[in-house]
């Protein structure tokens, strides 16, 4: 027998024998990575690179000025590169934009790169249609780019001022972005302005924009815009459930037609949403989120279990379940919601669900919960049937963040290893910045003081790191 077949057979058994988390080791941080973003929705961004010697393209991580292929070796930084506030990868291309400030131009600007220093550019073409310089990338929608300016103006563009154009609404005066969700094939904006809110549809170009929103009352407010598939939900205007008002879940498609709320089940019974409970939650080409009523005569008010739309009436239903979802949750791109209930007891239970009854359960009831508050930018990193996330762990006595892995099941619900190189109290994952995979390594964004930037897990060390 070969001694590969030997190890496969004994190394095994060793590792069902050993805790859950042994089965991967400890990570190891990258050098010179740092997360460089400075809200929320900074992000480790995966795409594809080239490495100047006229190879094929590799699948490459972004984060600020930093392009790595998962290993300390395969990781440069980028001197060309500005010192960024957001970046998005290329889909289904080469390369990375970057906002930020950087050395071939003043002020916050648009960057690209291929990964390579002779391919890092500052993107001049924009400098006359966006003077006041840049903010934030809020993703692509098709193939252009979705940006922000530092006046909340809304721009999407292919990089020259040909096919670049400004989204807003058909009024004079001042206007600033509130809001932003991109779908599958479309996005969908909030601005306001003194009048009031607006949203609108948009597309890469610049006849597909559409204000979908002059059938509701005006001026209006509006909250939890969400695009998910070829819809968007928000929650807005007025329910009445019973003797109480509370806000409404509207629906569009994108059209003015097909904008409307939703303000009864599938059985007639009024509900409204609580701004403050639950939110909206992407998964898919469907959204879940949590209704709440009030029934008379008893006046009690009660949340919901969750719920979940396709963005119609008739598609809208409970999960009928006894546990009630909160704002932390994760949807994972194999077709399956993890979240966190409300305290129950001891522990805080921790559900799946894939939008069927019989597929929602309680996994494990521990003393943490989801830390993220995924809003439906991009999936959960998932491998396999694993899928980690960033947890707060409310046994210890800072509530501090983990990194954990679940597989839908109790004994697949684990928390990963420290790093075995720094103090535990250095050890603080970033839970405003989801980890991300990239082929068998896991990159996750440690804010520890003394060990804060980009770590690496591999995920596949057991057996290839010595085989291979």
């Amino acid at each position: 027998m070969k001694a590969r077949e030997i190890c496969m057979a004994g190394c095994l058994l060793a590792v069902l024998a050993a805790p859950a988390s042994a089965q991967y080791a400890a990570p190891v941080k990258i050098p010179d990575a740092f997360a460089t973003g400075t809200s929320d929705d900074r992000s480790i961004e995966i795409g594809l690179a080239v490495d100047g010697t006229g190879g094929p393209p590799y699948p490459a991580a972004f984060f600020g000025d930093v392009i790595s292929d998962g290993t300390a070796a395969g990781t440069h930084v980028l001197q060309n590169a500005p010192f960024a506030v957001d970046v998005a990868a290329v889909p289904n291309g080469v390369g990375a934009y970057m906002v930020g400030t950087g050395p071939l131009h003043s002020g916050v600007q648009l960057y690209y790169t291929d990964g390579t220093e002779a391919g890092t550019q500052y993107v001049s073409a924009l400098a006359a249609l966006i003077p006041e310089g840049l903010r934030k990338i809020h993703g692509f929608v098709q193939d252009a780019l979705v940006v922000e300016t530092q006046i909340g103006r809304l721009f999407v563009t292919k990089g020259t001022p040909a096919d670049t154009f400004e989204v807003r609404p058909n009024v004079f005066g001042l206007t600033s972005v509130e809001q932003v969700s991109i779908g599958a094939n479309q996005g969908f904006v909030q601005i306001g302005e003194s009048q009031g809110s607006h949203i609108l549809r948009f597309g890469a170009t610049a006849k597909e924009t559409v204000e979908i929103t002059p059938t509701l009352p005006a001026p209006f407010s509006a909250s939890e815009l969400t695009a998910f598939g070829d819809h968007a939900c928000f929650v807005a205007g007025e329910s009445q459930v019973g003797t109480s008002t509370y806000t409404a879940l509207y629906c569009t498609d994108g059209t003015v037609a097909g904008t409307a709320p939703i303000t009864h089940d599938t059985a007639g019974a009024p509900f409204g949403i609580d701004q403050g409970e639950g939110g909206l939650q992407r998964f898919g080409s469907s959204l879940y989120f949590v209704p709440v009523w009030k029934p008379d005569p008893k006046g009690i008010e009660i949340y919901q279990s969750p719920w979940v739309t396709d963005g119609t009436a008739g598609g809208t239903h409970s999960l009928t379940i006894s546990s009630t979802m909160t704002q932390n949750r994760i949807g994972t791109a194999d077709g399956r919601l993890f979240y966190s209930d409300y305290f129950q007891g001891t522990g805080l239970p921790f559900s799946v669900t894939d939008g069927n009854v019989q597929n929602t359960h309680e996994i494990v009831r521990e003393p943490w919960e989801v830390a993220q508050q995924f809003r439906g930018d991009r999936d959960n990193p998932t491998l396999g049937s694993a899928v980690f996330f960033v947890s707060l762990e409310y046994a210890s006595p800072d509530n501090y963040p983990q990194v954990r892995r679940t597989d839908g099941t109790a004994g697949g619900t684990f928390p990963m290893p420290y790093p075995a190189t720094i103090d535990s109290a250095d050890w603080r994952p970033d839970s405003d910045v989801k980890p991300v995979i990239l082929g068998r390594y896991l990159l996750v964004d440690n804010g520890g003081t003394a060990a804060s930037g980009i770590w690496s897990f591999d995920l596949d060390g057991i057996f290839n790191a010595s085989f291979d």
